[in-house]
């Protein structure tokens, strides 16, 4: 009986660590034009912002992420697109220091690499 408790806790205490997520929240460094975001949680889902910027095209509080939802293995929502002036579909992959973001465009996707602020 011993024996099934310790396998038991064992695969319990390793499930837990592989569904553990880094957070989302805090400031992003996009790595474009030297924009930083800053994202939040309100309410139930979770928001971002241009804290700063060096562009031209972008005001510094203008939304750019937006219905940003965990999902099993990260985060689904929408960030704007400054170039086509429209919402796109996006997923979002936080770690440590890092942050994959792939945003899909019809069957196209694209993928960037943020870092944490």
């Amino acid at each position: 009986m011993g024996k099934y408790i310790s396998i038991f806790l064992f695969f319990f205490f390793t499930s837990i660590s592989v569904f553990a997520q880094h957070p989302i929240e805090g400031k992003w460094d996009t790595q474009r034009h030297g924009t930083i975001l800053s994202i939040k949680k309100n309410k139930n889902i979770y928001e971002g912002f241009v804290k700063s910027t060096g562009s031209e095209k972008i005001e510094e509080g203008k939304q750019m992420i937006r219905k940003i939802q965990p999902t099993k293995n990260g985060f689904e929502g929408e960030i704007y697109s400054v170039k086509q002036d429209k919402w796109l579909t996006a997923e979002f992959y936080p770690e440590k220091e890092t942050m994959e973001v792939k945003i899909s465009i019809g069957i196209l996707s694209k993928t960037l690499e943020w870092e944490r602020k």
